[in-house]
């Protein structure tokens, strides 16, 4: 089964069902494999193999199917189906991807075994994407039974230990980085990437271009789920920024956390065991928080 937020995602020049359909048909014409159809449609995003015989309703062959389905209005169409291979197409523009994921996981499990696969992928790059959930699984595969590998995609000091698989953009870049047999000249390619983006850092007065540019094209795991709203900040670097306060333990070590109080008509500093929210938004509007200083006067 493959599903995407709209249909645009999986029927159309070079979308993933119009490369299946050029698949199986090549298989029919050329290959020496079964090229009966028990159905065949793309209006209705459905194909089975198989074959009835005359004045039979039986059907026979392997009845193997692929279906397409629209779920980014209605994920409940994905509900209690089961099946060997889901495909999230495009998974950064959905708007609940974790929902999504949560709701194929008991289609491919049966209580500790797994007997088919789920296969989420695209970048998060656009004002649609819904950045969070997509940093949420591939940052923590084991909540979600995924293959964990070591993270030695992202810079040091940014995402996590752990990480689903990532594609660089140095690992499919043509133009000459690529040889006869499809291996990478990664140098070169890296390279190419790095000019790509300085020409556009400063040949461009739009901040969102790089940044898009950036997310559309990532060296790191960190690139590839930036958020590409338009902003006048430099999300690139705020992301940067970002990732060394979270893997840093001890950042705020040295924060003063208190508060101002007024004394002899003067204005001191007190220092109190007060919480500081550091991670935003919060769940409700409770939280008191508290006053820092970075740096005394």
């Amino acid at each position: 089964m493959v599903t995407a937020a709209d249909r645009t995602k999986l029927i159309g020049t070079n979308q993933v069902l119009n490369v299946f359909i050029d698949d199986i048909d090549f298989c029919a014409k050329y290959a020496p494999f079964d090229n009966k159809r028990l159905q065949s449609s793309v209006q209705e995003l459905s194909w089975q193999a198989g074959y009835k015989r005359s004045g039979s309703d039986v059907k026979y062959g392997s009845k193997n199917s692929v279906m397409g389905i629209i779920s980014g209005v209605n994920q409940d169409k994905l509900n209690g189906s089961r099946g060997v291979l889901y495909i999230i197409e495009e998974a950064g523009i959905f708007k609940d991807l974790l929902s999504m994921i949560n709701l194929i996981r008991p289609s491919v499990e049966q209580g500790t075994s797994v007997f088919g696969q789920l296969l989420a992928y695209g970048t998060a790059g656009d004002s649609q994407s819904n950045f969070q959930d997509f940093q949420e699984i591939i940052y923590s595969p084991n909540g979600y039974n995924m293959q964990p590998l070591d993270n030695v995609y992202d810079k040091e000091g940014q995402g996590r230990q752990q990480i689903t698989v990532f594609y660089p953009a140095y690992l499919n870049k043509d133009d000459g980085c690529m040889d006869k047999d499809g291996n990478s000249d990664v140098t070169k390619a890296l390279l190419e990437l790095l000019v790509d983006r300085y020409k556009i850092k400063y040949g461009s007065t739009d901040i969102n271009t790089i940044t898009k540019r950036i997310s559309q094209y990532p060296i790191t795991p960190q690139e590839a789920i930036l958020q590409t709203n338009n902003t006048m900040f430099p999300v690139s670097d705020l992301n940067e920024r970002l990732n060394q306060l979270d893997n840093n333990p001890g950042e705020y070590d040295d924060v003063y956390v208190g508060e101002l109080v007024q004394k002899d008509g003067k204005v001191e500093f007190r220092p109190t065991g007060d919480v500081p929210i550091r991670n935003f938004p919060t769940k409700d509007n409770k939280l008191q928080g508290a006053l820092e200083i970075f740096a005394m006067p």
